[in-house]
């Protein structure tokens, strides 16, 4: 098959994917959309994202790279049934603002969307995010994990930096500053910190459709998603971490590797957090990982 010919295939079955459908988990109703046959395949998107990460280029990229671009449920519905849902607060999912709305609520709606399915199990791949979803969901209902990949960082351990990340995040969103901290982590090491108007125009782009009252109730609602060292110890779902080398949560990722027994770690070279997701790399590591363990 040409490279043409491939990507119009590909083209078509995101098009016929990206209508979806949708479920009530317990009062909240969760988008999602799937494609593909096979063992089953669940992708959790990141904070401020939505299903549409795995499904098509963003649209920051150049033309060019948006052509050529392979989003990963293209790659993984070739092998696999592939599912990717809007997390609650966030995409066409419900948007509840209560402060008990989130949490573990959101490891519960992966379980629900698979008895939804009348799927036992399924492997699970999370980034940011939806790596911390995804390693709650491993500590909790092991059984209805077959392998899981934690992209983009690894579990959101007790007492750890990215957990007083995500808090300061809330709060940052809760009293109206936006993504400020996000915002300022992403300044290059020796550059100068970002100007109140630079902060006020990422803010625009970031937030834009966004609902910043639920997006609070996410960040702060993540610590309930934490995990103990010692149940990570004891887990014994295939795992694979893959993070890029110049990301900030490689370090999280690299922990978490050290104290999951049957895990490794691949570390791709000079991507950050954003690039590494869009990495044909990323997709085709997470393929072959999936193809291993079924």
């Amino acid at each position: 098959m040409s490279k043409s010919v491939g990507t119009a295939v590909g083209a078509a079955l995101i098009a016929s994917a990206a209508g979806g459908a949708q479920f009530d988990s317990n009062g909240t109703t969760i988008h999602y959309t799937m494609a593909g046959s096979g063992e089953p395949v669940v992708l959790i998107h990141g904070f401020l994202g939505s299903r549409d990460e795995w499904l098509s280029p963003p649209p920051f990229l150049p033309p060019e790279q948006q052509e050529s671009f392979e989003p990963a449920f293209e790659t993984l519905s070739k092998d696999f049934k592939t599912i990717a849902l809007d997390c609650r607060g966030h995409g066409r999912s419900d948007k509840p603002h209560g402060a008990d709305a989130y949490g573990n609520k959101m490891v519960e709606d992966i379980v629900r969307l698979l008895d939804h399915l009348e799927l036992e199990e399924a492997h699970v791949v999370g980034y940011s995010m939806g790596a911390f979803i995804a390693a709650k969901l491993v500590a909790l209902y092991p059984d209805r994990v077959t392998s899981v990949v934690l992209g983009g960082g690894g579990a959101l351990l007790e007492g750890s930096e990215p957990l007083a990340f995500m808090e300061s995040l809330g709060r940052s969103l809760e009293s109206g500053r936006g993504v400020e901290p996000l915002i300022r982590s992403m300044t290059p090491p020796g550059q100068s910190p970002p100007s109140a108007e630079e902060i006020n125009e990422a803010n625009r782009m970031f937030l834009a459709g966004q609902d910043e009252g639920a997006l609070a109730q996410v960040a702060l609602g993540l610590e309930e998603v934490t995990v103990s060292t010692s149940t990570l110890s004891s887990n014994d779902v295939p795992a694979l971490l893959i993070v890029g080398g110049d990301d900030p949560l490689r370090a999280s990722s690299e922990e978490t590797q050290r104290l999951m027994m049957r895990s490794r770690v691949v570390v791709l070279p000079g991507l950050d957090h954003v690039s590494a997701e869009l990495s044909p790399d990323f997709a085709r590591t997470v393929r072959s990982f999936l193809l291993e363990s079924r």
